[in-house]
């Protein structure tokens, strides 16, 4: 049974934990908005060969090799400040595009997609953590579950105004197309400006001011990181995790088209949309599971499920193959906060580069999924079902380890919310 103890925290740091909410839903919003409307821009821009390539794998990059950086500025700064920062980030790059779309200049739009690529890893090094120390450590992963939860609900609002943007102004002249993009951005830098400020009107726990200014002892700290089998163990969790959330949707969408040749484009589009609102299910129910179970025990469930599912599609394939792919969906959902926050939780200010690490372990999944999607898609359900057993075997290897640190803690001590 879990502990009573609350998942939100109390009335003191109420709205700063709702502003972390909101955040995420920022967050969703705007990572769909620009994959749904990325190959218009590619049109408008006349994007191709390695303009192309870098636009549409822009963010993977920025979180690969802007991960540790976002780290060091969180570090140096602190929790608070560098939201503040990763906020500025988004809201020029935001207006960018305006001129981007004045100019028809690429230079001004690749800049634009980098600095707000830059802007969200850095609220991701920097928010996650908080959400963890902003309350209770017993309920830290049942706390960012729940944050996080919110992030699908973001996605579903980016990709349907973007959807509508496409269908409204369809018939403008290509510079007209160019600044209907460009205008809802600028809606979005008032909109995040705004954010910022509430951010820095709100009081947080003093975590979120701590510092470590300079970089003395960042090679150590990462050195450190690595060495800890479980830490590279968690990595390659998050890395499996987020190839089997791409492969998920993409299986999905392939098998439908192969499986229901008779529903229409739209519908067949809205097929994303359902993995998206399975994925906000699964982590909505593995949230309330948490309440009652322990994060890894969870974990362990819905990776067992997953690896059924992928299994049942594997050997079924057609129709019951598409179900299984949309099934994977729901069971993933709980996979991305549950590992970050069993790896990074409890590390004190050694959290910033632990979700760096953590990160950029995601991130390297991402870019694995573009070079696998083009197995054969049966044989590709395999994939998942691998993902979910390595997810499953490190929920277990952590069970292992909190039950061994629960066995040598004396039962009058209690852990103190921040």
């Amino acid at each position: 049974m879990r502990s009573p103890e609350h998942t939100i925290p109390d009335r003191l740091y109420f709205k700063a934990f709702a502003l972390l909410i909101v955040l995420v839903l920022f967050w969703g919003v705007g990572h769909r908005f620009y994959e749904t409307l990325m190959p218009q821009f590619s049109a408008v821009f006349h994007l191709s060969g390695t303009g192309r390539a870098l636009t549409e794998s822009g963010y993977q990059i920025v979180y690969l090799i802007g991960a540790i950086p976002a780290a060091l500025m969180a570090r140096s700064f602190g929790y608070k400040i560098a939201i503040l920062i990763g906020l500025g980030s988004v809201c020029i790059g935001s207006f960018t595009l305006y001129p981007a779309a004045e100019t028809q200049g690429f230079h001004y739009f690749l800049f634009a997609v980098m600095l707000m690529a830059f802007g969200w890893i850095l609220l991701e090094v920097a928010a996650n953590p908080l959400v963890i120390v902003l309350g209770s450590p017993a309920t830290a992963v049942r706390r960012l579950n729940l944050v996080q939860a919110i992030y699908p609900i973001g996605s579903l609002i980016g990709i349907y105004a973007a959807r509508w943007i496409l269908q409204a102004d369809l018939a403008l002249p290509k510079e007209g197309f160019a600044y209907s993009m460009a205008h809802p951005y600028i809606v979005l830098g008032v909109s995040v400006l705004l954010l910022a400020y509430l951010f820095e009107e709100t009081r947080f726990p003093l975590a979120a001011q701590e510092r470590q200014p300079g970089l003395h002892g960042v090679g150590a700290e990462l050195r450190a990181l690595l060495s800890e089998r479980l830490f590279v163990f968690a990595m390659v969790a998050q890395f499996a995790g987020i190839l089997v959330l791409g492969m998920s949707w993409f299986l999905a969408d392939h098998f439908f088209h192969a499986s229901f040749s008779e529903l229409s484009g739209g519908e067949i589009a809205d097929v994303f949309v359902w993995c998206i609102i399975l994925f906000a299910l699964g982590r909505v129910a593995a949230t309330a599971l948490m309440w009652v179970l322990p994060p890894e025990r969870v974990l362990v469930w819905f990776s067992a499920g997953g690896i059924a599912a992928a299994l049942l599609g594997t050997l079924s394939g057609g129709e019951l193959a598409a179900f299984a792919c949309l099934a994977l969906s729901f069971f993933v959902g709980p996979a991305w906060p549950t590992i970050f926050g069993l790896a990074v939780g409890g590390r004190g200010a050694g959290m910033k580069l632990a979700a760096a690490s953590i990160t950029m372990g995601g991130a390297l999944g991402a870019v694995a999924y573009h070079f696998l999607k083009d197995l054969p898609p049966q044989a590709s359900l395999l994939i998942p079902a691998s993902g979910f057993a390595l997810i499953a075997g490190f929920a277990l290897v952590m069970a292992r380890d909190a039950a061994r640190k629960a066995a040598h803690t004396p039962t009058t001590e209690r852990l103190e919310p921040v």
